[in-house]
């Protein structure tokens, strides 16, 4: 019973500390972006010098961030999915940045 409870206690911890869970708890508007352009960001954030959760780095670096994040952002989206991309990142500059 106790090797059970440390399992879950364990995975548990683990979930709680992935990135993912940790920046959607720090700014819920997060879980709007969409999923096609979400690594495309996180990939930008580090590509412009600001960590992954950094928000206010990210949005005083918007610019910079949304040019680095573009072309990925298309790849994974395509062109008319990108600008629900655009508007929810400005989402989370406006809500968390």
């Amino acid at each position: 019973m106790q090797f059970s409870t440390l399992i879950i206690a364990t995975l548990a911890a683990v979930v709680s500390a992935s990135p993912a869970v940790r920046r959607q708890a720090e700014c819920p508007q997060v879980a709007d972006i969409p999923a096609c352009g979400a690594p495309c960001i996180l990939e930008a954030a580090v590509a412009v010098g600001c960590a992954d959760t950094d928000y206010p780095c990210m949005c005083g670096k918007f610019d910079e961030l949304q040019t680095s994040a573009a072309s990925c952002v298309i790849d994974g989206c395509g062109i008319a999915g990108a600008p629900a991309v655009l508007t929810a990142a400005q989402a989370v500059c406006d809500a968390c940045g």
